[in-house]
């Protein structure tokens, strides 16, 4: 698991990050997310998993132009960070998005938020809800799937 001091230490002057298209790291902090994405300009798939995560400053916005999947999950002690993302991030090339946080109301709006700035080609959505009721929940899919024409699959997860 990396805090972003420890990250900022052993990656960024590293000469192969610039070349990484495929990342599956834990953290504690969602900025090292966006550091990562700017240290890594030609990553297309990143999973992510936010776990304990301490206070941070506010996340700056970022435009990644390549990533083309994004998997992240947050644990039930920060689950907002989820929301963070969203606000923080522009992904035009973004095809699937697979978001999930522990014992929160799904971010609709937030969601929509980052899907029409992104104005991204998605076509495959999966995301984690434990509170909303089911027909909400289909109200929401129809929204995402007017919003985004090309978005073919839309999976709810409530487990």
């Amino acid at each position: 698991m990396f805090c972003l001091p420890d990250f900022n230490h052993i990656y960024s002057s590293n000469p192969a990050l610039p070349h990484l298209t495929n990342v599956v790291i834990t953290v504690c902090q969602p900025n090292i997310l966006l550091r990562l994405l700017q240290l890594a300009p030609n990553l297309s798939s990143v999973t992510m998993e936010g776990s304990r995560c301490f206070i941070q400053p506010r996340l700056e916005p970022l435009t990644h132009a390549n990533l083309q999947s994004l998997r992240t999950f947050w644990s039930k002690h920060r689950p907002e960070r989820l929301v963070e993302l969203f606000n923080a991030l522009t992904l035009p090339n973004l095809r699937e998005l697979e978001a999930c946080s522990a014992e929160i109301r799904w971010p609709h709006v937030e969601l929509k938020a980052f899907l029409a700035r992104s104005k991204c080609p998605l076509e495959s959505l999966i995301f984690g809800d434990k509170v909303t009721t089911a027909s909400a929940l289909e109200e929401q899919r129809a929204e995402y799937i007017t919003l985004i024409p090309s978005l073919g699959v839309v999976t709810i997860q409530d487990d």
